[in-house]
């Protein structure tokens, strides 16, 4: 298991569900105890060459998928991110929003799905309601710079503000002021 998520375990979520649905699920076989960083490291182990996703630009092996996430959950927790904060993920469907989604998870954060399309009046919302601490996406998305986006963002009030952004393998992590 990734050095990260060494310390993400499922027992604070344990009670969103009730009792005896949780046991259900597990009787079927629907439910486990691992995590997804933990099975993503399982497949990389196993079979490291075997394709994880495949997308117009490509496949993406599970070695990979387990090393591109691990290098982002480094950037994330470099730049302050700490366990149980929300970081929101803009990003397209593809095999890059879901590494995305696990860094997050061996960062020991919670993710913020926001959709691609999802236009500025949108975004400010999902920030603010959500109290999201970071913000992953690419450093140019949707025709705009990162840092474009952060002064519009700035402008308008939105609950999250950047400090600077960190790019990465073509992704670029907003962070709060420390």
């Amino acid at each position: 298991m990734s050095r990260f998520a060494a310390h993400v375990t499922l027992d604070r979520f344990r009670n969103v569900t009730p009792p005896e649905l949780a046991k259900e699920y597990r009787e079927r076989g629907w439910w486990g105890d691992a995590t997804l960083a933990a099975v993503v490291a399982g497949h990389a182990a196993r079979r490291p060459d075997a394709p994880a996703f495949f997308t117009e630009h490509g496949t993406t092996t599970w070695a990979q998928y387990d090393a591109k996430s691990s290098a982002l959950a480094s950037v994330l927790v470099a730049a302050g991110v700490r366990e149980g904060e929300r970081v929101a993920v803009w990003l397209p469907d593809g095999a890059t929003v879901h590494i995305a989604f696990l860094a997050v998870e061996k960062a020991g954060a919670t993710a913020v799905g926001i959709g691609a399309r999802a236009g500025d009046n949108e975004l400010r919302h999902l920030l603010g309601k959500t109290q999201a601490t970071t913000l992953v996406t690419f450093a140019r998305h949707r025709g705009r710079e990162l840092s474009g986006l952060a002064a519009e963002l700035r402008e308008s009030g939105a609950a999250l503000h950047f400090r600077h952004g960190c790019a990465h393998g073509g992704f670029a992590v907003a962070e709060p002021p420390v």
